[in-house]
């Protein structure tokens, strides 16, 4: 799952063009979307979020990473 959030987190910020300080905000983004995204080793098919709350997340949210 790093390696996951780290990728995700690279390629964000490459598609973006942020600079790079701006590193960590894309790990934190990255992992919010993986929290809010279905799991396939579940086999109902829930996001991490809804197994932990039981409520299905609202990803109405989820922009591009860098968008205004």
């Amino acid at each position: 799952m790093h390696q996951t959030v780290l990728n995700m987190a690279r390629c964000m910020l490459f598609a973006s063009g942020l600079p790079l300080y701006f590193w960590g905000d894309g790990v934190e983004y990255a992992v919010y979307v993986l929290n809010r995204s279905s799991c396939s080793a579940n086999p109902k098919r829930m996001s991490p979020l809804e197994m932990l709350t039981g409520t299905v997340p609202n990803v109405a949210d989820v922009v591009a990473f860098g968008s205004p």
